[in-house]
């Protein structure tokens, strides 16, 4: 079992990780019959302060066919989630979401849609 931690701060945000992985055959194999090629379990858990605000966190579990360290899953969650948000800024920038004001109930929903589209 491979464990990690990092901190760092951002956009408001003080965020805590931890990273467990696993290449257990056992505990992969009580997964199921149908998984061959698994290698391993990780786990990220993820907590996030803003100030005064409740802490906001979470716990998903992946399955890998790769063999890693908990510091490489970790890293490339990080760096999936940055093209992401990269890609949400720029999309804000020029559509000017932020100016909009869109006052229907599904607009929130349906605009963003249909500004992708064009």
């Amino acid at each position: 079992m491979s464990h990690v931690e990092q901190s760092h701060a951002g956009h408001g945000c003080l965020k805590h990780s931890r990273c467990w992985t696993s290449g257990d055959k056992k505990l992969i194999d009580a997964l199921g019959t149908d998984r061959a090629g698994l290698s391993s379990i990780v786990v990220i858990e993820s907590d996030c302060r803003m100030g005064r605000k409740p802490d906001m966190s979470d716990r998903p579990w992946y399955i890998s066919s790769r063999a890693g360290t908990a510091g490489c899953f970790l890293t490339e969650r990080c760096t999936h989630w940055e093209i992401e948000n990269g890609l949400y800024c720029v999309l804000r920038a020029a559509f000017r979401e932020d100016e909009s004001r869109v006052s229907r109930k599904d607009g929130a929903e349906n605009v963003p849609v249909i500004r992708r589209m064009r």
